[in-house]
């Protein structure tokens, strides 16, 4: 048992499931490989008490799903249903055999935010089943800042290397549609029509390639080849470039443009990292040069853009009026009488694309101030005892909340609001370490201080 525990919970089962979920999306073979994920998460599930394997699949299992329709749907249900199974038989085993479980800072967070959620359109367009959706969702999201505060170890680490492999694959992924779009590569870049890498939109992706980002800097940082780790973050600056989802590129290179001169400044190796920073200069000097022609069609291309897509002209528009219609309590998450003019679709779900218009939308003045409560607690918890997991850890949820093209509820985007309730679960789990390491500062011999170390870890 303890042989398959170690198994199931090693670092190397990430590569392997991100590289079957990759095969799976390349071929469209993902009836297959999600279920087989499924089925690993179970056993993670029941044979792991460290079930941090899970996460990777969780953040990017939509980037494996090459469609959805009807025969699909049955097996990604089915998939669903095994990871639940799981997830209960997990929590069960935990409370039955486990003491001192934390419930955590942001329980009753989670639960005012419930509320909000429940309260939102609940006189003009209430649903039992979306109802039983929202419960669900929001379940799903504090189970997993549940199991990352009591039973992930060594989590910091583990979900900046995770969020760059993702990268990795992100990028790997990006080129393949880009050349499905064009034979040329160039004309690829410039016709921009890649939108979805599996089934999420291309700003999204924009975003996880921005996390993997801070994820390189946060490694390298004070690491005796913090230079190789920037080179790393600023291949995955460029590839998100390319992405074309401006004020994600744009919050992109302003954050790796402080975080290359923050690394300079406490990097042990300052002369490597000048030859480091020179080479990356003139590399870009050279590619201007040489391809100024091309870089000035891809950036006359992001400008003549215009606001097309981004919400302001039709979207925005008719969220503001929803929410003039039904001021306190909003309209909820499903528009009942019309179809929602989204970005990419019609559709009847409300993605406003703008976390303030889509909690006013939904949720109404009420709800919107209920949720107030839930960030006060978020931010809190981040900018507590502040250190350099803490300074990462914010980054990279300001990065999510800046980017304001993932709405910030369960109900729009479950797999990257995860990531979000993770970095809050680092940084709370940090602040337990701290305060047990202070009130065993006190007086204790080396002995117990060993002994200390160990429980921490």
């Amino acid at each position: 048992m303890k042989k398959l525990d170690n198994i199931l919970s090693n670092f190397l089962c990430v590569p392997i499931i991100l590289m079957l979920g990759f095969w799976g999306w390349a071929y469209n073979i993902d009836v297959y490989i999600i279920p087989f994920l499924a089925v690993y998460t179970l056993a993670v599930f029941v044979f792991c008490k460290d079930v941090k394997n899970i996460l990777p699949i969780i953040f990017s299992v939509p980037f494996f799903i090459s469609s959805v329709d009807g025969g699909k749907i049955k097996i990604l249900a089915i998939s669903l249903a095994i990871f639940v199974v799981g997830a209960i038989y997990y929590t069960v085993k935990q409370f039955i055999t486990q003491k001192d479980i934390k419930k955590g800072k942001m329980f009753w967070a989670f639960l005012v935010a419930l509320c909000a959620y429940l309260l939102g359109g609940i006189f003009v367009n209430f649903s039992i089943i979306n109802a039983l959706i929202i419960i669900g969702l929001t379940l799903a999201t504090y189970f997993i800042y549940w199991i990352s505060i009591n039973f992930c170890k060594d989590i910091t680490k583990y979900m900046a290397q995770i969020l760059i492999c993702i990268g990795v694959m992100l990028t790997i992924q990006m080129l393949i549609e880009y050349l499905q779009v064009e034979n040329s590569f160039v004309h690829a870049l410039l016709s921009k029509n890649v939108i979805w890498i599996g089934i999420q939109h291309i700003n999204t992706v924009a975003i996880y390639l921005v996390l993997a980002m801070v994820s390189s800097f946060y490694l390298g940082f004070k690491n005796r080849f913090d230079y190789l780790y920037s080179m790393i973050a600023i291949y995955f600056a460029g590839c998100t470039y390319f992405t074309y989802a401006r004020l994600v590129v744009l919050i992109c290179f302003v954050t790796v443009a402080l975080l290359i001169i923050y690394t300079f400044v406490k990097s042990q190796n300052k002369n490597k990292f000048t030859i480091f920073i020179t080479i990356v200069i003139f590399i870009i000097a050279i590619q201007i040069l040489v391809l100024y022609k091309l870089d000035f069609n891809i950036f006359e291309r992001i400008i003549d853009m215009g606001y097309s897509g981004n919400g302001r002209q039709i979207l925005w528009p008719w969220c503001w009026n929803k929410f003039k219609e039904n001021p306190l309590f909003g309209i909820g998450f499903v528009s009942k009488d019309d179809s929602v003019p989204t970005l990419v679709s019609t559709d009847s779900i409300v993605l406003a694309h703008n976390s303030i218009l889509q909690y006013l939308t939904s949720l109404g003045i009420i709800g919107t101030l209920m949720m107030g409560y839930f960030y006060f607690k978020k931010y809190k918890i981040l900018l507590s005892k502040f250190n350099i997991v803490k300074l990462f850890n914010l980054i990279q949820v300001l990065i999510i909340a800046f980017a304001g093209i993932v709405d910030q509820s369960p109900t729009m985007d479950i797999f990257i609001l995860s990531i979000t309730i993770v970095f809050i679960a680092i940084a709370e789990v940090d602040d337990c370490k701290e305060l047990f390491s202070e009130k065993w500062m006190l007086g204790k011999s080396k002995k117990e201080m060993d002994i200390k170390k160990d429980i921490i870890n």
